[in-house]
């Protein structure tokens, strides 16, 4: 597996965050030959950050569970799987950032 990431604060719990990244990386185990390569980037994105994992297998709703969904659901997220250019699948979640106290305060 190979992991690219950067640092994201997102204010979210910690034990959700976590059941999300393992369900997408488990998910893409069981999809996944022996051997073959699983790829995670982390990142920011506009108004939040992108969980991306890559496998190698054909893009399918499998490729994410419905728990996953509905913790990212919950998050105020979204999940999606699409087709890797170079072949495979790309699970994706993006999870927002927490309103800014300004907003909460209005």
């Amino acid at each position: 597996m190979t992991v690219y990431a950067e640092r994201v604060d997102l204010g979210a719990p910690e034990g959700a965050l976590r059941e999300i990244v393992e369900g997408l990386l488990e998910r893409a185990g069981a999809r996944t030959p022996s051997g073959a390569r699983i790829v995670v980037h982390v990142e920011r994105a506009d108004g939040g950050a992108l969980v991306s994992v890559e496998d190698g297998r054909s893009p399918t709703d499998d490729a994410i569970d419905d728990r996953t969904r509905r913790l990212v659901d919950d998050l105020g997220g979204w999940a999606a799987v699409e087709r890797h250019p170079g072949g495979g699948a790309i699970a994706r979640v993006f999870l927002p950032d927490p309103p800014r106290a300004e907003a909460r305060s209005a």
